[in-house]
């Protein structure tokens, strides 16, 4: 009889499922191709500069296998790759740099408190978003292609780097992060709302037709980054300062370098270029209304004709800055005389020392928008010309302006001290007026610092003649005349048939003028000086 042996023979199968966090039984970190792969190297908690090292070694990546809390108050240098598994993320201590150079594929997020700051610099990629809590986080370089958040009562400023994803600052109940743009390449047109006040953004794409946004600290910025021939134009955009930039048309050479010669040495799109290849003594004379796209500079001994058109801005904040040793005449040649400026007046810096610029205005109608501002020994002269605007005279005590001609309206004038000096020519056919002005002192003596008024122009306007060789103060204040000797008795043919008048004004330094009520009877000079002429009673005013 057979017996047949039944065996039974159970199998069990264990299965065991890994998820992230959980391998951290024996590390935190490998370093590899790819995560979990045999040969791998793993490494503890507190070992993370030695994963950097392996990783430098081999080439290979980072995992993060749990959070990685980075050093506080040091720099951190990153220049391998790093790749979160799970829900492990990047967790940035306080008061502390970034040098990244390798792609991070982690979340990343910083907390610390008023008065820490994190810094990010560097060439690297961040994949996944990067939130900052109430760090001042500052951003100088890097691309990154998630969401950049300023949370909670974050205050964070971008100088550059590439933002792919949104760019947002946290406002409302309970929250008080900001966000302040000063350069970088944004793909989120929402980001311009935070541009600083200075800062421009230009329109363009990239190489895969995506719509861009360039934003620089300034506009003169923006324009040194132009290939030749191109030239920014303003858009209308709901943030403001926004440009295209567009290739310059014949139409947009609108200043010609004249020589000394007559001769037209080239066609330029803006005086700071023109300026360049001049020579002293040349003219740079608009051919059609220059609209200013940033400040111009100029340093030469140059002539600037409006020859009838307009030095226009854009903004109504650009000026055109006269810097050491610059010489410059401003006129207009035209027939009309209708040549304009409406941008800010032509000015020197402020707080130059040890040099000299000096700005002639020989014609043309100017819109000032702003002061003229002088450093040392600046030179300011109002030859000719209609200047309707606020004159703000900031000469530092060294400045000196000389009002000789023109006319001025709707204006505040104002000068810095008794310091610099204000004054009209020596010629007698020399003199300003200035209509319907307010006079008050910057700053200074108010007892030295005077203006009168000498005549009146009709429909309320007073009107401020000032004479010849006088210097002019600024204030308010009637003058006083005491005349000595109040009563004279004069002989014809005799040695004292004349006699000098002695007129104390107040306040000091204020022209004098000499009137006869009878000059067939007695005559006076405008010295004071009275001489008879013929028997009877005149009364001689001053």
């Amino acid at each position: 009889m057979k017996r047949i042996l039944t065996i039974i023979i159970a199998v069990s199968i264990v299965l065991s499922v890994f998820t992230s966090n959980v391998l951290a039984y024996d590390y935190s970190y490998e370093v590899g191709e790819e995560p979990g792969a045999t040969g791998n190297a793993t490494f503890a908690n507190n070992q993370f500069e030695e994963a950097l090292a392996e990783a430098r070694a081999t080439g290979g990546t980072v995992f993060l296998w749990e959070d990685f809390n980075m050093n506080n108050d040091r720099t951190n240098v990153i220049d391998v790759d790093i790749k979160a598994l799970g829900d492990a993320q990047i967790v940035c201590g306080v008061n502390s740099t970034f040098e990244i150079s390798g792609v991070i594929d982690a979340p990343l997020s910083s907390w610390g408190g008023s008065g820490f700051y994190i810094i990010i610099n560097g060439t690297g990629t961040f994949k996944q978003e990067f939130r900052s809590y109430s760090n001042s986080l500052t951003i100088n370089g890097g691309t990154f292609e998630g969401p950049v958040y300023a949370a909670s009562s974050c205050p964070a400023s971008i100088y550059g780097g590439t933002f792919l994803g949104r760019v947002y600052a946290e406002t409302g109940e309970g929250k008080s992060a900001s966000m302040r743009i000063y350069g970088g390449v944004f793909y989120d047109h929402d980001a311009l709302q935070y541009m600083g006040y200075y800062t421009v953004a230009v329109k363009g794409t990239d190489a895969e037709g995506n719509v861009t946004y360039t934003v620089y600290p300034s506009k003169q910025s923006a324009k040194d980054s132009l290939p030749a021939g191109m030239i920014l134009e303003i858009t209308d955009d709901e943030y403001g300062n926004v440009y295209i930039m567009r290739e310059a048309a014949d139409a947009d050479y609108v200043i010609d370098l004249i020589g000394s010669d007559s001769s037209v040495k080239g066609k330029y799109l803006d005086l700071t270029s023109a300026n360049s290849d001049a020579e002293a003594g040349d003219t740079l004379r608009l051919s059609n209304d220059y609209t200013m796209r940033d400040n111009d500079h100029l340093n030469k001994e140059l002539t600037i004709d409006l020859n009838g058109f307009g030095i226009l801005s854009d903004s109504g904040y650009d000026e055109v800055f006269v810097d050491d040793g610059g010489t410059i005449t401003v006129l207009d040649s035209s027939e009309t005389e209708s040549g304009r400026v409406t941008a800010v007046i032509i000015c020197t810096p402020e707080n130059r020392e040890g040099t000299v610029q000096s700005i002639d205005f020989c014609g043309g109608n100017y819109v000032i928008k702003s002061g003229c501002y002088f450093g040392a020994e600046g030179i300011l002269n109002f030859n000719a010309g209609s200047f309707d605007g606020n004159i703000y005279l900031r000469g530092r005590g060294y400045g000196t302006y000389s009002f000789n001609g023109g006319e001025f309206t709707n204006f505040t004038l104002k000068v810095p001290g008794p310091g610099t000096k204000v004054w009209t020519g020596s010629d007698p056919y020399d003199h300003a007026k200035f209509y319907g002005g307010v006079y008050t002192p910057l700053e200074g003596d108010y007892d030295s610092l005077y203006a009168f008024i000498s005549g009146h122009l009709g429909e309320g306007k007073n009107i401020i003649d000032v004479v010849p060789g006088t210097t002019f103060m600024v204030g308010e204040a009637e003058a006083e005349v005491n005349v000595e000797p109040s009563e004279l008795t004069l002989y014809i043919n005799e040695e004292n048939k004349t006699f000098e008048l002695k007129a104390e004004v107040t306040p000091k330094g204020l022209p004098v003028a000499w009137e006869s009520s009878d000059p067939e009877i007695v005559t006076v000079d405008e010295n004071g000086a009275v001489t008879a002429i013929a028997k009877g009673n005149a009364t001689v005013t001053a």
